[in-house]
């Protein structure tokens, strides 16, 4: 606190401080190493990709300065504007550190703004805010930290709105946006997927199509690799995970990513299968390579959520209305935009392959999306990913299952995939008087000849917990608390699973409390070992937070069918687990809406199967006693992880039974009157 001065004195007055300082400090450095997803050594630039910057119009700007080479520009070799890009690109090759990167891409994304407006300036100072534009800005030109006046200068979004970019900008843009595929550019991805925003629409529309070209290229490439691990394959999916994950998104980002939606499902299959089979010959994953596949499922997530109608468009899935997306394809919704592979000359070489599968000629895009499904389920059959990795495919894995079906359609392929009732009594779609599910009947059936209820069936304790945790995230409101007729009354406790209990047999089975919650308490009363208690834990206290959630925000009638899963529609409720919801799996993005005002559509209709009175969503007694004897036993766990998720679950149910006990219900006074004795 007192400075340096004060600290070296400090140190040479106990030579014995040092030694214990200089420690501390070493573990702590050792600490954040670890943690980091990339190195500070910053990008690692091959020399193809020097090639290609060399290449950029503007010259040798090794022989001078930018703007010394501004003055013989007329000469042909270039605008100033393409030669000023072309000299900082080529010293941002020459940082060698993360931060200086940092730093240098404030200019060099100047330098391309000014490119893509024509040269017509903006860029520099009249462009307000440089990096923190470029960082964070929802649209164009919206500068940083400044006064007032400055602000006032700064041009308005609508100043460059018929700017056409110079001739230099595709090839440059090109160039830049392939800094998202170098190793090592982790941490420049948002800056680097924002600076989009800030070009003109015509800037925006090639930026648009330079993206499409390397990311397909890239997934092409992964793809054509012989003799590398799977971790190195799925490379390509650390840039889509950060193109799904940089909010708030705008139409780009949504449709270079449904455009890209078959081949990355590919790519991540053969990835996921490829490590797979590794750890089962014996090698050790890195935790560096184990966060990768974590990317790739993050991507496969929102793939299956918000894109699911390009691998099974037809299957009755409608359309969520925007985006220009469409079931059979997409349109640009930017001017016409087609995205090409950029051949060796910078030109287009090669559509993008379509949502309908042709073009390419291999698995068409519900094979791809069996293929998916089928990696996800292999992983959690068998204990080979990490933990964490286990948890995002048990999300993507129950999210798969709503794929073409409404939100009461969901809870009952969730109930016969995880519920499953005994041998003899009729399915619960059956029960309900629905069809098979598209993920069965048009996905795994006619391409793999099984089932999401015959996969779910040979998952290991963990994939099992890991995949109805991963269903609170997955699964809407109107899902979660429908009320489904058991298929058989008789067999009802039968049909719960694991630790069922019903919590209102007058009024239907619930997905939520009849089936997750007493199959998670089944797994922290029989826990595997202490890191397995801790993820039954947190999915206590995640089950809890979406009962609390969906309670608050009124999901009693649910018995309507809502919107279909994963069409992009802009529900309001979305994922009502919202950022106090403990399955925080860092997938990028939040659970697209399937329905979650279901009831809204249709007020107060119920499908078949489905009970359509208006009932409150409350425990019984009974659960309510078991939940806090789970509670109770391990609320002085050894691990400390443990005790923090037990004790934000305790919060949730307290606060459950006491807006129930508020709303006039006599239901759960005991076991509120002991959790507020206990917090006594």
């Amino acid at each position: 606190r007192q400075g340096p001065a004060a600290a070296h004195a400090y140190f040479r007055s106990d030579p014995s401080r040092q030694v214990l300082d200089r420690a501390a400090m070493a573990s702590i450095v050792k600490k954040q190493q670890r943690r980091k997803r990339y190195s500070e050594a910053g990008v690692v630039f091959n020399d193809v990709y020097l090639a290609r910057v060399a290449s950029l119009p503007g010259g040798d700007t090794d022989k001078s300065s930018s703007k010394e080479a501004g003055k013989t520009a007329a000469g042909g070799e270039g605008s100033s504007d393409a030669i000023e890009f072309k000299h900082a690109l080529q010293g941002f090759t020459t940082l060698g550190s993360t931060y200086a990167e940092m730093e240098a891409m404030k200019g060099l994304t100047e330098a391309l703004v000014k490119l893509s407006r024509g040269g017509s300036g903006g860029g520099g100072e009249g462009g307000g805010g440089g990096g923190a534009a470029a960082g964070g800005g929802e649209e164009g030109n919206r500068g940083g930290p400044a006064t007032t006046a400055a602000a006032a200068a700064a041009p308005s979004p609508e100043d460059h709105a018929s700017c056409i970019p110079d001739p230099a900008f595709a090839p440059a843009c090109g160039a830049f946006l392939q800094l998202l595929f170098l190793a090592n550019s982790r941490p420049l991805h948002r800056l680097v997927i924002t600076s989009i925003r800030r070009f003109p629409p015509a800037g925006r529309a090639i930026a648009e199509a330079a993206l499409d070209a390397e990311v397909l290229e890239s997934i092409e490439g992964a793809r054509a690799q012989q003799g590398v691990t799977g971790a190195a394959r799925l490379r390509p999916c650390s840039p889509l995970a950060s193109i799904n994950g940089c909010q708030p998104q705008t139409g780009v980002e949504q449709r270079v990513l449904r455009r890209a939606a078959v081949p990355a499902a590919a790519l991540i299959a053969e990835g996921i299968n490829a490590m797979v089979d590794e750890v089962l010959a014996g090698r050790h994953t890195p935790p560096a390579e184990m966060e990768m596949a974590h990317d790739a499922i993050a991507v496969a997530y929102c793939l299956v959520q918000r894109h699911c109608d390009a691998f099974i468009a037809g299957g009755g899935i409608s359309n969520g209305g925007g985006g220009g997306i469409s079931n059979g394809g997409i349109s640009s919704g930017g001017g016409g935009v087609t995205a090409k592979k950029r051949g060796p000359d910078g030109e287009g070489k090669g559509e993008l392959q379509s949502s309908d599968g042709e073009g390419k000629g291999e698995e068409s895009p519900a094979e791809t999306m069996a293929s998916l499904v089928m990696s996800l389920a292999r992983s959690l059959q068998q204990p080979t990913l990490s933990r964490e990795a286990a948890v995002s495919a048990g999300v993507t894995f129950a999210a798969a299952a709503g794929a073409g079906a409404h939100a009461h359609a969901h809870a009952v392929v969730l109930a016969d995939t995880f519920f499953p009732p005994p041998n003899g009594v009729a399915s619960w779609a059956e029960a309900a008087g629905l069809p098979p599910a598209p993920i069965d009947a048009i996905v795994l059936g006619p391409t793999r000849g099984t089932s999401l209820a015959a996969e779910a069936s040979r998952f290991t304790p963990f994939g099992r917990l890991a995949t109805i945790r991963g269903l609170l995230t997955a699964a809407s409101p109107a899902a979660l608390s429908a009320r489904l007729t058991p298929p058989s009354s008789s067999d009802r406790k039968a049909s719960a699973g694991a630790g069922g209990e019903s919590t209102q047999e007058e009024e239907g089975w619930g997905l939520l409390l009849d089936g997750a919650l007493p199959a998670i308490c089944a797994a922290m009363e029989n826990p595997v070992d202490a890191h397995y208690k801790f993820h039954a834990s947190a999915a206590l206290k995640s089950a809890l937070t979406r009962a609390k959630a969906i309670a608050e925000k009124g999901y009693a009638n649910v018995g309507g069918r809502g919107a279909a899963v994963g069409t992009g529609g802009d529900d309001e409720e979305g994922d009502a687990g919202g950022a106090g919801d403990a399955m925080d799996v860092d997938l990028g993005t939040a659970a697209a809406s399937d329905g979650g005002g279901g009831g809204a559509e249709e007020a107060g209709a119920g499908g078949a199967g489905c009970e359509s009175d208006r009932a409150t969503l409350a425990m019984s007694d009974a659960l309510s006693s078991r939940v806090l004897s789970i509670l109770w036993a391990n609320w002085e766990d050894p691990l400390s992880q443990t005790v923090k998720e037990v004790q934000g679950a305790f919060e949730q149910l307290l606060d459950i039974k006491t807006q129930h006990t508020g709303n006039g219900n006599g239901k759960g006074d005991e076991a509120s009157a002991a959790a507020a004795a206990a917090t006594a």
